[in-house]
């Protein structure tokens, strides 16, 4: 096979996997996900070509590599640079296996050089074996997500998809029936969750973005305003944690306050649970067990 059209198919089948370690790297991304492994297996493709057209004027294993990593960093630099209406860039997340691609195409096309026209079978399948080792879960990120997959900017979006009315009951299936509503506002950059709506004990939390970690201010009906800061580590996309930050109108050492949350996806279901602080101290929690209206 011509060793620029070896280079060519292998980059472009290398690129879905380039695309597809998105989900690993930029789970945010996720609603994108077609669009970038289109894009990635073009940008392969174009990796591939000009790779094969090297290692038809030079062969020499090394250099093959190192002009397969050159190749691979700069257009996926590019790719990384160009403008995006969010103003994000994901540098590390493009460069990493868009370099990674290029030094497998590298050697390999430097390998069927060499091998006078035989595929280089062995030395591919070895070097896609290691690309999966260096983004473990692409092939699984349907499963379970681990602990530490997420970002401000993913839980939002997330938060988002919550729009409507939610009823259920507090604490058990059987007791004392509670409603929340979620409402998207302020140009989709926040969401305002409403507890025991339309009660005298209505209370209001406003989840937003500040430098893409994600907050939320608790207005409560004892009259202070804690505040949270999502906690990444002990987050997944279908568990926010949030871990006290602050707040106005209380001194936390003393006063009863909330004090930290879960929100907890459940398939069709929410669960809801906030604990409470008094005298600096652990005084209760309430889950809210809920389902869409």
């Amino acid at each position: 096979m011509n060793k620029v059209v070896f280079g060519l198919l292998l980059g472009g089948f290398l690129g879905i996997f380039d695309g597809l370690s998105a989900l690993v790297s930029a789970p945010e991304t996720r609603p994108q996900i077609v669009g970038i492994v289109v894009g990635s297996v073009f940008k392969g493709l174009i990796t591939g070509v000009l790779i094969g057209y090297f290692a038809r004027k030079v062969r020499s294993l090394p250099l093959g590599i190192f002009f397969g990593l050159v190749v691979g960093l700069l257009l996926a630099f590019a790719v990384a640079a160009m403008p995006n209406p969010e103003h994000k860039h994901y540098y590390w997340e493009i460069m990493l296996p868009g370099g990674v691609l290029g030094m497998i195409v590298g050697y390999a096309t430097q390998r069927h050089t060499e091998r006078a026209g035989r595929p280089a079978g062995n030395a591919a399948a070895l070097l896609l074996a290691v690309l999966a080792l260096a983004l473990p879960g692409t092939a699984r990120a349907e499963g379970p997500s681990p602990v530490g997959t997420v970002d401000g900017k993913a839980a939002l979006a997330h938060l988002k998809s919550l729009a409507g009315d939610w009823k259920g009951t507090l604490a058990t299936p059987e007791g004392p029936p509670a409603r929340v509503q979620y409402r998207v506002t302020s140009g989709g950059n926040a969401v305002v969750e409403t507890l025991f709506a339309g009660t005298d004990h209505e209370m209001m939390s406003v989840y937003y973005l500040e430098r893409g970690n994600l907050l939320l201010t608790h207005y409560c009906d004892s009259g202070n305003q804690p505040h949270m800061r999502l906690d990444t580590a002990a987050s997944t996309p279908d568990s926010l944690v949030f871990a006290f930050d602050g707040g106005t109108g209380f001194d936390p050492a003393k006063d009863a306050h909330i004090h930290s949350g879960k929100i907890v996806w459940k398939g069709d279901r929410l669960e809801n649970e906030w604990a409470a602080y008094a005298g600096g101290k652990p005084a209760g929690s309430a889950k809210f067990l809920l389902s869409h209206q």
